[in-house]
């Protein structure tokens, strides 16, 4: 079992971050595929409320201007980012 340095296992990580989108989308359909900007489902100030979740919970800072849209077009794709930025701050 991986475990990242919060504790959370992969999987959980994964559900967590899918749990925050639904939360914030106010939306409890959103699967790890569902396409959150051609459905109109994100937009920048749910974005905004998604990366500052993330933060509080897995300690990642987003830094704007480094921030490709493209990697936000999925659950799955945000949580690939995130585990990208938990190993590059290790």
């Amino acid at each position: 079992m991986d475990k990242s340095r919060e504790g959370f296992t992969d999987t959980e990580m994964e559900q967590a971050i899918l749990d925050i989108v639904r939360e914030e989308a106010e939306d409890d359909e959103i699967e790890m595929d569902t396409e959150l900007i051609e459905s109109g489902i994100l937009d920048s100030i749910i974005l905004y409320l998604i990366l500052d979740a993330i933060d509080k919970k897995f300690q990642v800072s987003f830094i704007e201007n480094e921030l490709d849209i493209e990697r936000f077009t999925t659950v799955h794709n945000i949580y690939e980012l995130v585990m990208e930025m938990k190993k590059d701050n290790k």
